[in-house]
Parts: structure tokens; sequence; C-alpha cells
């Protein structure tokens, strides 16, 4: 946590006391996310026994963690969260041990360490199988939006995670799924599964997932944007994008460009289907204007780009079919409009693969 004020962190209580067992948090930068989950395993062991799974999505992201030297727990023993504790990383094992208190300081101690959690890489734990400790109840992916868009996620991430959820719970009900991240990018693989859409600072709500929903709270502390508005970059950036994101919890492109109700008598002019998200186009011929949502009628037929997304019911179009030039011509006029940001972005990721600039 460095120097960030108790008083300037995010409290994870609403999070926690979710009636949900899969739950989102997104946030600036330094709120406090990843402190507040070290402080929830670590209580859950002291108290119950019970051990945590940290997550990210690959080994170099585990890596850089255990070669940081600003040890992965460390801050938690220098803020005294738990006195009369110490705690160590080993390898990939966090690790706890109970410390004598000063006035025992000139006797001889050999702490006896337990282990209270670990370490995953998600695209590697399918050689953890088998090793997984059944008295894990929290399990947290942390970053799971990235902030580099030119970097991609590992290819079907969200059913990856959905398998080593399964796998520490044991279909037992015990393990929560807590997702972390950044207010980085609406467009990521877990929003697109689940359907997440953006909602206020400060606020929260529960997304229909199947027969279940996903709790999402966008966290914001008033204290922690004016504490970290005070400081050296906070004022250097002061009305900055990068202040919207990195202090007011604001997403990078909830921007509302282009975002803009359809007016009604359009007709759809073709439905569409990229990495699983489905898309309609429809047109007002009175004006030209084009409008995109991720709502196509029933009985239209679905075109495709990528053989991924092909099945029975549709058809592959090339990427510079006239359909595709249609969609490059009136996005470029500014001619074309969506029902939501997310929607903007999706629709967008489509046209740069077809050649966008």
């Amino acid at each position: 946590m460095g120097g960030i004020p108790k008083w300037a962190r995010w409290d994870p209580s609403n999070l926690m006391g979710a009636k949900c067992p899969v739950r989102l948090c997104t946030g600036p930068r330094s709120l406090g996310k990843t402190y507040a989950m070290k402080k929830q395993g670590i209580k859950r062991y002291l108290e119950k026994g019970d051990t945590w799974a940290y997550t990210r999505y690959n080994d170099a992201m585990i890596e850089r963690i255990l070669r940081s030297p600003e040890g992965f727990l460390s801050d938690i023993e220098r803020n005294d969260e738990f006195p009369g504790y110490t705690f160590r990383m080993n390898g990939r094992m966090m690790q706890c041990a109970y410390k004598p208190q000063k006035d025992t300081a000139n006797i001889k101690w050999k702490p006896k360490w337990g282990n209270l959690g670990q370490m995953y890489a998600l695209t590697s734990f399918d050689s953890y199988k088998g090793t997984t400790s059944a008295k894990c109840t929290l399990m947290v992916l942390d970053e799971f939006i990235k902030e580099n868009k030119n970097v991609p996620y590992p290819p079907g991430c969200v059913d990856m995670l959905m398998n080593m959820w399964e796998t520490f719970d044991r279909r037992e009900n015990r393990v929560i799924l807590v997702g972390l991240a950044n207010n980085a990018n609406l467009v990521n693989p877990l929003f697109r599964a689940w359907n997440i859409t953006p909602i206020p600072k400060g606020s929260s709500r529960y997304f229909k997932v199947g027969n279940s929903h996903v709790y999402y709270e966008n966290a914001f502390c008033a204290e922690f944007e004016k504490y970290s508005a005070q400081s050296n970059i906070g004022m250097f950036t002061a009305g900055s994008d990068y202040a919207e994101y990195a202090q007011q919890s604001e997403f990078t492109n909830a921007t509302g460009l282009f975002v803009k109700k359809r007016p009604k008598g359009c007709d759809c002019v073709v439905a569409m289907k990229f990495k699983g998200i489905p898309f309609a186009v429809w047109q007002d011929f009175h004006t030209g204007d084009v409008f995109i949502d991720r709502k196509p009628p029933q009985n239209k037929a679905i075109a495709v780009l990528t053989r991924h997304d092909m099945t029975p019911d549709t058809r592959l179009i090339e990427r510079t079919a006239p359909l595709i030039k249609f969609a490059m011509r009136s996005y470029s006029q500014g001619d074309c409009y969506f029902d939501s940001d997310a929607t903007r972005e999706m629709w967008l990721d489509m046209l740069v693969m077809c050649g966008l600039k």
C-alpha cells in the first residue's frame, strides 16, 4: 500500500457481503483492491484455517510479482494489520507464522510456518490439478482487465477461469470467485462473457448470468480521490483522461462518443457475430444514419468473419465484402452510432481487424 493512509482505502464490505458467489470490482489505481483481498485471505486463514488462491492470467505476471523487491505480503506486515504474525512467500506459497512479542525477543524463536494460500497462473493451471487445497474458500483473479490494448488476452480465458473455479470448489459451494481490475477498458473477456455494462462510480449492481448472478462494484472512495488529487502526479495530470481513469474510477473509453438512441422506423440491414458477440446493423433510410446494437432480430441471417464464429446458421464473409466496406464508410463519415460505449469499442475491434486505421 505504500504511504496511502487507511482512511483513503477502499472498503470491501459490500463486495464480501454480496449474495452471489461471483463478484467483480473495478476502480482507480492504488485504491487498495488487491491489498483488501490479501487481508481477507489472511483473516480467513487465522479465523478458520481456510486458504485462498491468488490468480493472474499467466506465469510471467506471477514471476514479475515474485521478483519484486517489495514482497507480496510485506505491506501487510509493515502496516501491522495482524499484530503478532509474520508473513512470507515460499516460492508461490503464501505463509504465515506466529511472532512472539518484543518483550520475549531474547528467547530463541523458530517460526512454524502455515500455508495460507498460493499463487496460480490461469494458463498453466492444468499442471496444478490434484494439488489444490480442499480448504480454499476464496479465489481472486487480479488485473482481469489489461491496461495495454495491444496485449491479447489468453484465448478461452473465461472457460479456463470456470475450470479453475470448479477445480477448487468441487461443486461444494464454498469458494467465492472475485475479479479485481483497474478501470482500463470496457471491452474485456469477463464483461463480454457475462454482459456486464458500465455503472456509475461508487455504485454496484447484480447482473443475471445463467441461473445465477454476478455482483459488480465500481469502487469509489471520496477520501482517496482527494488524497490522490493532491499527490504530485495527481496535480500534474489534473483534468486529463489519465486522471479520470487513475483517480476518478472512470473507464478510459467510456466517452459517450457516437452513443445515440436508435430512432423508430430503422431497418435491420444485417446481423453479425464477432468473437461470439452478436451485432445488429440498422439504418435510417431518411437520414442515412447507421445504428449498431447487440440485439439482432431472431429471423435475420448472421454473417461472420472468422471460422471461430462459424455455426450451421451463419455465413462466412470476406473482410473485403461490400458489407464491411459499408461499415467502414459509415464510421469514417461520422454517420455511425452505437447503443453504448462497449458496443462501439467491440465494433471498432472488428473494423480494425478488417483494416480500419
